[in-house]
């Protein structure tokens, strides 16, 4: 999405300097997005962890630095009906940052004529995976396939979960080659028949995904309560909301509650709903069995009755193995935070990086170290 100019000159690079970080004899240029106009084909559908519907378009190929691409998510129902579009219609695809990020009907002649002769594609009526009828939201800003045991919906939530855990390039295809669809399965692979694995995801990724289950089952390494408690998408709880809970209650209390217990806690811990509460309740409900064989098997770190330490942003790098040395050092580290004025020290893997999390670092006087330096100022080795 641009370049960087930097002087090679090291007098002149000695003269310039560094400001909070940053490099003063490096500039970054920022490239305009590129467009193409093509042709609307028609829609298929995705199905998100928590039932969303969402919407792809597909048209005819076109090509951005050579890839091309024939199809584009427009993420929501209310997004669908903005476009209106009718099969033979021009749209425009815009390109930033290496993704197609934009889609718009322009005011063509073709679209106006294709507009007063046709009618808008509609939008489905059932869930294309499991066939339950699709309820569209009170906002009218999406739609949703409100059955939380569709198939799709229980792959999605694999998929999502085994990322925030940290199995790294353990992808899409792995989880829906071996239908993982809950943590009993995934758990489970460690007593399969490792050639039949091998025989649907090949050898290299078979070991990797085994090291990553025994990492926690085996071997049983500790994982913070909070981090947990996201990656399993109860009700799309943020990772704050389940810090605030999981400092006064553990994640076994919270487990053993009945449903009046649970609504108490509304009243008891400011800045949790009853949205979250319900979502805890329908979470337990329908994911005991997960819920059962993770209390049972993994080495779960409670934050209950301890202060959460400062807030360490990371940018460029999702290293399961750092926010591990992070947590461990007493700070408080996703790899999906933001910077803001309470964020301790932003981690970065490129320190000539000008990203979005750089910049607000700079304007907030945040100090900023590279992977080795934090590592070095803690005395801290990587194999």
């Amino acid at each position: 999405d641009g370049i960087v100019v930097s002087f090679t000159d090291e007098n002149i690079k000695t003269i310039l300097g560094r400001v909070n970080s940053v490099n003063k004899w490096q500039i970054a240029i920022k490239f305009n997005p590129r467009n193409a106009r093509t042709t609307f084909l028609g829609y298929t559908y995705s199905i998100g962890k928590s039932g969303n519907v969402v919407p792809i378009v597909h048209f005819k190929p076109v090509e951005f630095i050579g890839t091309i691409h024939n199809k584009q998510t427009i993420h929501s129902y209310q997004r669908f009906r903005d476009l209106k579009l009718i099969k033979g219609q021009e749209i425009d695809i815009e390109y930033v940052n290496d993704v197609l990020s934009y889609i718009t009907k322009p005011d063509t002649e073709l679209n106006r004529l294709l507009d007063s002769k046709g009618q808008p594609e509609e939008f489905i009526q059932n869930c294309p995976y499991c066939g339950t009828p699709i309820v569209i939201s009170n906002t009218a800003k999406s739609a949703i396939c409100p059955n939380v045991y569709c198939h799709e919906r229980q792959i999605m939530r694999m998929i999502y979960a085994l990322d925030k855990l940290g199995f790294k390039d353990i992808s899409e295809d792995v989880v829906r080659s071996l239908d993982i669809t809950d943590f009993s399965k995934l758990f489970g692979l460690l007593n399969a028949d490792i050639s039949l694995i091998v025989n649907h995801i090949g050898p290299i990724t078979t070991n990797k995904l085994l090291d990553y289950i025994r990492y926690y089952i085996i071997n049983k390494n500790p994982i913070q309560d909070y981090i947990l408690m996201a990656a399993l998408s109860f009700g799309n709880m943020a990772t704050e909301k389940w810090k605030l809970i999981l400092r006064t209650y553990s994640i076994r209390q919270l487990y053993g509650m009945d449903e009046f217990q649970l609504r108490s806690i509304e009243e008891l811990i400011n800045g949790i709903g009853e949205t979250n509460i319900q979502s805890i309740i329908d979470g337990f409900k329908i994911y005991k069995d997960d819920m059962n064989i993770i209390l049972d098997n993994m080495n779960i770190i409670d934050s209950n009755n301890k202060p959460i330490g400062p807030k360490v942003v990371l940018t460029g790098t999702r290293d399961p193995a750092l926010i591990d040395i992070i947590h461990n050092l007493g700070y408080d580290c996703e790899d999906n935070y933001s910077v803001t004025k309470d964020t301790k020290m932003l981690i970065t893997a490129d320190i000539n990086s000008h990203s979005s999390k750089t910049e607000k670092a700079i304007k907030y006087n945040i100090p900023i170290l590279s992977i080795d330096e934090f590592l070095k100022q803690h005395n801290i080795q990587l194999n």
